[in-house]
């Protein structure tokens, strides 16, 4: 039991969040997207908006670390 505790304690102390003071917003308001535009974040992606971005990238750059480049893409 007392390393049981003591271990409770020690992750207490590691993880207490300290009692500073902290900035308050007040009345500050920010703007919010309309719910057109929110529909539109979660919206799929057309064929044509994902062919349109690859085919609107250099051929010779690479995306990820995986080597295939844009000029890959568009050739398959």
């Amino acid at each position: 039991m007392v390393v049981k505790g003591e271990v409770k304690k020690f992750f207490e102390n590691r993880f207490k969040e300290n009692l500073l003071r902290r900035s308050k917003l007040g009345d500050v308001h920010f703007q919010s997207i309309s719910s057109e535009d929110s529909d539109m974040l979660v919206a799929d992606f057309e064929d044509e908006e994902v062919k349109g971005a690859i085919w609107g990238c250099e051929s010779s750059k690479t995306p990820n670390l995986d080597g295939f480049n844009f000029c890959f893409m568009k050739e398959f």
